[in-house]
């Protein structure tokens, strides 16, 4: 599990425009240090879109496994950051609906097709990469856990050029993370929240990697950051 202790602190008093550079040039190698710990290879990217950037593990670009090699992660998300925005196009929920397939038929009961970022803060630009199975009470604020989450979503709304980050914690080779880290610098804070992505009634039955689209033109990817 990622240590922020460190960095929180010596964010406390800190200008926010400083605060955020800070962020944003710190956070991602940490994250590719636990990540690289939790899977056998990757082939993590840094994608740019807009205001957001995506750490993305592009693993199919090393083409099919050979027979009897070992099995790879599907082609997911490791965080997703960046500033709040308001959306740059209406919602559209015929494409979501369209997304490989009718929810309750590949996830299961308990799941919906969740963001990574949210419409209301300008998620729309990240298109199918922002797509992920959500438990249901969580995305739609129908749980303790859920309220929380969706007054973090509305804050961020609220006040664009909010710094905020969605990192999905996996525990398995697929693109469902059993846990749901977010976080966003608020008061000269930054604050982390853990929220549990698993259905009381287990996990989802099925899932669908985010590679079923392109999720940026090719020439967008760049190698994530790494420490020196």
């Amino acid at each position: 599990m990622t240590d922020y202790a460190p960095l929180q602190s010596r964010l406390t008093g800190m200008a926010l425009e400083e605060a955020v550079a800070v962020c944003m040039a710190e956070l991602p190698s940490l994250w590719m240090d636990d990540y690289e710990s939790w899977v056998l290879d990757c082939n993590v990217h840094r994608i740019e879109i807009g205001s957001h950037f995506a750490l993305f593990d592009f693993t199919s670009e090393f083409g099919p496994v050979a027979e009897g090699g070992p099995e790879i992660q599907d082609d997911r998300v490791v965080a997703v950051f960046g500033l709040s925005t308001a959306p740059q196009e209406p919602r559209d929920a015929s494409r979501m609906r369209g997304y490989i397939d009718q929810t309750g038929l590949i996830y299961g009961e308990g799941y919906d097709k969740g963001h990574f970022i949210a419409h209301s803060m300008g998620g729309d630009d990240l298109d199918a990469i922002n797509w992920f199975p959500q438990e249901s009470r969580l995305n739609r604020g129908w749980s303790e856990e859920g309220k929380l989450y969706r007054s973090l979503e509305a804050y961020c709304a609220r006040i664009p050029g909010t710094f905020f980050f969605s990192r999905p914690l996996y525990v398995g080779m697929s693109v469902w993370p059993s846990v749901l880290e977010v976080g966003l610098l608020r008061d000269g804070a930054l604050e982390i929240h853990r929220f549990d992505n698993c259905s009381p009634h287990g996990a989802p039955q099925s899932t669908a990697p985010v590679a079923a689209e392109s999720p940026a033109p090719r020439a967008d990817f760049k190698p994530a950051p790494k420490k020196g």
